[in-house]
């Protein structure tokens, strides 16, 4: 079995446990359904609290193909291996102007063809980041990702997206999180009455 490699901050990793307030973060099937699932090619619904979205995605019980999934024993390629690139998303609860901070792991490997890049796109209210992974070995490799957003409305789409030709990449998404941002109280001031300042 290939060995998996884990790549974090200690920041990363505390600031938001994965899942939180996203239904599903790991690609899990549902529980009478994780016997006989190994691989699917997923273009619409399909893998619960989640929509493909582009050319859909490759849903995949990863220990079926070698590695291990950092969050969960699933997860999804967002390179189909078709011509077009594909995508995730999930409507997400959300309070606008609240700020929010999302987590998850974005992996690849050098393997079947692919030259071990992964780039991909996030996108939640109005905010877009970018996110690519190196990897020049067989083994597959994971990084911890960050990214904020501030909601404009009660639910937020929340969406992942390959961005580069699918056929000769993989672009594994895992452990997706989400949640508010601490806001840092505002520092107290001290107000001096009129009258002492009168007698200064």
């Amino acid at each position: 079995m290939h060995r998996i490699l884990l790549l974090a901050s200690l920041f990363v990793l505390a600031a938001c446990p994965a899942g939180a307030q996203v239904l599903n973060g790991s690609f899990e099937p549902a529980a009478d359904d994780t016997a006989r699932f190994d691989h699917r090619s997923v273009h619409a619904g399909g893998i619960p609290g989640w929509e493909a979205t582009g050319a859909g995605v490759e849903w995949i019980a990863t220990g079926a193909y070698g590695f291990d999934a950092p969050n969960g024993a699933c997860a999804v390629d967002l390179a189909t291996g078709g011509r077009r690139p594909g995508g995730i998303a999930q409507e997400v609860p959300t309070v606008p102007g609240t700020t929010y901070r999302v987590v998850f792991w974005l992996g690849s490997q050098r393997a079947a063809g692919a030259d071990g890049t992964a780039r991909i796109e996030a996108t939640a209210g109005g905010a877009r980041a970018a996110f690519t992974v190196r990897n020049r070995e067989r083994d597959v490799l994971w990084q911890a990702q960050v990214f904020e957003f501030t909601a404009r409305a009660e639910r937020t789409t929340l969406e992942f997206r390959c961005s580069q030709g699918a056929r000769r990449h993989f672009a594994y998404l895992d452990g997706v999180g989400l949640k508010p941002v601490a806001v840092q109280p505002a520092a107290r001031r001290t107000t001096i009455p009129a009258v002492l300042l009168a007698a200064r």
